[in-house]
């Protein structure tokens, strides 16, 4: 158990890298061509065929699950910073937190009736290949609003004539020059993503393997957490929009903090319980909240190109976090010690928010 957190540790950390190599290019050449949504639409659709293509893994075939999770994550991480960036041309700025927010909360209702309608193939040994096609293909259903209703591409532009190496890796250099603030807090931004990802990969193995739960009874938790997560989207989200951005994810921080120690150190099964509400209240609104500020501190015309720049810093982040719980499970052979690491991340994340301008 301690060796599958290892690998799957390694899958998420160096998909993560793979996606922050590409992803800063892909932003410019988006943000220069004005190909944002097709874009999005392209990568979207390869993280739908990689995952579909899982169904050929098994027993004996771990280099093949582990190369299509790499690529379907990839794809997905890239068709992230592409949907972020059109955050703006989708909300208008008063309700730039909530949008951000619910969206997140949508994103958890989704894995909530994911769980519910594929319950049948996970609970039969004979049919757990299936999930992965099923899944595919629920993505690929709720993919199809942006295709209806995001506004087509304009000013579209083609890549020879808009884009060349030069210029991309110029246009970087210049960017973190000038922006030192944003970079600060998109480094800020990247630790506590880092904690939420690893957090939210690792809590259903940790429930499992360190606290004892069955699988049957994760379910019904996980489904709770993800209901609640939704509706905590949009208390903090319409928070943030009438109040301090800042102060209220310095409030999510601490709860954060709150939840892993209660995790880690609670001796009861009502410790263990509060720890999942605390996870499940600031589960949607962590990276919800965040996105939206820093969509407001980006420059005008250049969102999927700092949404490419968090990918370099998520990834700094990322690639450790998931690795060095992996390693540390394994040196330790105590998950809990893994957990406790994370803590560190939202006390660097916390100390440098609260010096942001």
């Amino acid at each position: 158990e301690n060796f599958a957190d290892l690998w799957w540790g390694l899958a998420v950390g160096l998909s993560l890298l793979g996606s922050s190599l590409l992803a800063p290019t892909v932003g410019i050449i988006a943000d220069k061509t004005g190909k944002h949504k097709n874009m999005f639409l392209l990568f979207t659709l390869f993280t739908i065929i990689s995952i579909s293509f899982l169904y050929f893994s098994g027993p004996g075939t771990i280099l093949l699950a582990f190369i299509l999770f790499v690529i379907a994550n990839i794809c997905y991480e890239i068709a992230i910073i592409l949907y972020d960036s059109l955050l703006y041309e989708v909300a208008p700025p008063k309700w730039l937190c909530r949008v951000s927010s619910i969206s997140w909360g949508f994103g958890y209702f989704g894995g909530v009736l994911a769980l519910i309608l594929l319950k049948p193939l996970y609970d039969d040994p004979a049919l757990y290949k299936f999930i992965f096609p099923a899944v595919g293909l629920f993505f690929l259903f709720f993919s199809l609003p942006a295709l209806l209703f995001i506004k087509k591409d304009t000013n579209v532009l083609s890549i020879s004539k808009s884009v060349k190496i030069n210029s991309i890796w110029a246009q970087m250099k210049k960017a973190f020059l000038q922006n030192k603030d944003i970079m600060g807090y998109i480094s800020a931004y990247a630790l506590l993503y880092s904690v939420w990802l690893t957090v939210f990969v690792f809590l259903p193995s940790y429930a499992k393997t360190t606290i004892g739960i069955e699988m049957n009874d994760l379910s019904g938790i996980l489904i709770g957490m993800y209901t609640l997560s939704f509706f905590a989207a949009i208390f903090w989200g319409w928070l943030s929009d009438i109040w301090n951005k800042k102060g209220v994810i310095i409030y999510i921080i601490m709860i954060w903090v709150l939840a892993i120690l209660l995790l880690v150190f609670g001796n009861s099964n009502i410790f263990v319980l509060t720890s999942f509400i605390l996870i499940s209240l600031v589960l949607s609104a962590t990276p919800g909240v965040a996105r939206a500020w820093l969509s407001e501190i980006i420059p005008d015309k250049n969102e999927a190109e700092f949404f490419g720049y968090v990918s370099i810093f998520e990834t700094l982040a990322d690639f450790i976090g998931p690795i060095l719980f992996g390693i540390i499970s394994v040196i330790t052979l105590n998950q809990s010690f893994a957990m406790l690491s994370l803590v560190l991340w939202l006390i660097i994340a916390c100390t440098i928010l609260i010096r942001h301008k």
